[in-house]
C-alpha cells in the first residue's frame, strides 16, 4: 500500500504468461529474475523512507551459486523457482493492496457522502502497524506481503461489509421515506393527525438508526435500520389506505359535480334559447282608414252631392289603432325587460358553471395526483 505501483506494474506486464515454473536451470535466467526482483525490493520504502535492498538470505544465496563455475542445475532450478514464485507473490500481492484500496476509497466516499470520516477499527489498525516489521524483516519476501495485504483485505471486508450492508439499508429507508413524504403531502389535516404516532415512531427510530450510523456501529445500524423499514411499510401502507378513501371521496365528489354541471349546461340553453326568440307583437292594423268608404252627402250650398270621409268609420279606425299600439308598446316594453332578467340569469349561471367547472379541474388534478401512489 505504501509503494508507487509503476515499476510492479511493468513487472507484470513484462511478465504476462511468458513466465512459468517450469524446469529453469539458466544461470543466466536466474540473473535476470534477480535483476528483476531487486527492482521489486527497491520500490518499497523502509520506515526512514531508504529502499529496500534484496534480503541477505537471497543475496548470498545467489552469490554461492554466482562463485560457483559448476553449480548443480537441480541448485539454481530451485532457486530460480523461488525467486519466480517470490516475484509472482509480489504482483498477486499488489492486485489484492490495489482491490483493497478500491473497497478503502468506495467506503470512504460513502462516508464522505454523509459528512462522516472513515475510522478504522482497532483490529485493522494493528495489521497496518505491522507493516515496516513485516518489509524490514531480513527473511521478507513476496509472500509475506501478500500474506499481509490478504490479511488486511480479510479485516478490512469484514468490516466494511457490515458498513455497505448499513448504508445499503439506509438508502432503501431513505428512498421510501421521500415516497413517504410525497404521499403523506397529499393527505387532509385530519388524515395526517391519524398516522401522527406511526409517524412520530418511524422518525424516532430514523433517529436512532442515524445515531449508529454515526457512531459508525454498523452491524447495530444495520439492525435499526431493518427495524426502521418495518416502521415505513407499516406507515407506508396505512397512508396509502388513506389515499385511496381520499380518492373515492374526491370520485365521488366530481360525480356529484358533473351532474351539477350537466345541469346547468341544460339551463343555460334554455335561457339561450329563450333569449333567441323574438317577443310576441300585438298585431297593429296602420290601414284601417284606407278601408272606410267615403259617403255621399247633398251640398246644399253647390246644389250637388259630394264624397265626404266616414267620420265615425274612422274614428273608429282611429281609437281601436291607438289602443293596439298602447298594447303593442307595452308588450314591447315587457319583452325588453324578460331579455334583460334572462340575459341576467343566464349570466349568472354562466358564472356558477365555470366556478364549477374550476372546482372540477381541481378535482382532476387531485384525482390525477392520488393516483401516483
Amino acid at each position: 500500500m505504501k509503494i508507487a505501483l509503476s515499476f510492479i506494474l511493468a513487472v507484470m506486464l513484462a511478465w504476462g504468461s511468458d513466465h512459468s515454473f517450469a524446469m529453469d536451470n539458466d544461470p543466466a535466467s536466474l540473473t535476470k529474475h534477480i535483476e528483476t526482483l531487486q527492482g521489486i525490493y527497491g520500490q518499497y520504502r523502509d520506515r526512514h523512507g531508504k529502499p529496500l535492498s534484496l534480503p541477505s538470505s537471497i543475496k548470498n544465496r545467489y552469490q554461492s551459486l554466482s562463485s560457483d563455475p559448476a553449480p548443480s542445475q537441480n541448485e539454481v532450478s530451485d532457486f530460480t523457482q523461488e525467486v519466480q514464485q517470490n516475484i509472482a507473490d509480489f504482483i498477486e500481492a499488489e492486485k489484492v493492496s490495489d482491490k483493497t484500496n478500491r473497497t478503502l476509497d468506495l467506503f470512504s466516499m460513502n462516508l464522505l457522502k454523509l459528512g462522516m470520516k472513515s475510522e478504522l477499527p482497532v483490529n485493522i489498525k494493528a495489521i497496518d502497524a505491522s507493516y515496516f516489521d513485516i518489509i524490514e524483516s531480513d527473511t521478507f519476501t513476496g509472500g509475506d506481503l501478500l500474506t499481509y495485504h490478504l490479511r488486511y483485505q480479510m479485516a478490512l471486508s469484514d468490516y466494511t461489509e457490515d458498513a455497505f450492508k448499513a448504508l445499503e439499508a439506509r438508502q432503501t429507508v431513505m428512498r421510501l421515506g421521500r415516497k413517504l413524504d410525497i404521499n403523506a403531502a397529499k393527505l387532509a389535516s385530519a388524515d395526517t393527525a391519524g398516522i401522527a404516532k406511526d409517524t412520530e415512531k418511524f422518525i424516532a427510530a430514523m433517529n436512532e438508526a442515524e445515531d449508529l450510523t454515526k457512531q459508525q456501529k454498523w452491524s447495530a445500524a444495520t439492525h435499526e435500520f431493518e427495524q426502521v423499514l418495518i416502521l415505513a411499510n407499516q406507515l407506508a401502507t396505512k397512508i396509502e389506505e388513506k389515499l385511496v378513501q381520499r380518492h373515492a371521496t374526491k370520485v365521488t365528489e366530481l360525480e356529484a359535480l358533473n351532474t351539477k354541471i350537466n345541469r346547468l349546461e341544460k339551463r343555460i340553453e334554455g335561457y339561450a334559447d329563450d333569449f333567441k326568440a323574438p317577443c310576441q307583437k300585438t298585431i297593429v292594423d296602420y290601414s284601417c282608414a284606407e278601408q272606410c268608404p267615403e259617403r255621399r252627402e247633398w251640398d246644399v250650398i253647390f246644389n250637388h252631392y259630394k264624397n265626404v270621409p266616414d267620420y265615425p268609420c274612422l274614428s273608429q279606425c282611429n281609437n281601436a289603432q291607438q289602443e293596439k299600439q298602447a298594447s303593442f308598446d307595452q308588450e314591447q316594453a315587457a319583452c325588453f325587460d324578460e331579455k334583460r332578467r334572462i340575459k341576467s340569469k343566464g349570466l349568472q349561471l354562466i358564472s356558477e358553471r365555470d366556478s364549477l367547472l374550476n372546482n372540477q379541474n381541481r378535482l382532476l388534478d387531485e384525482l390525477q395526483d392520488l393516483s401516483r401512489l
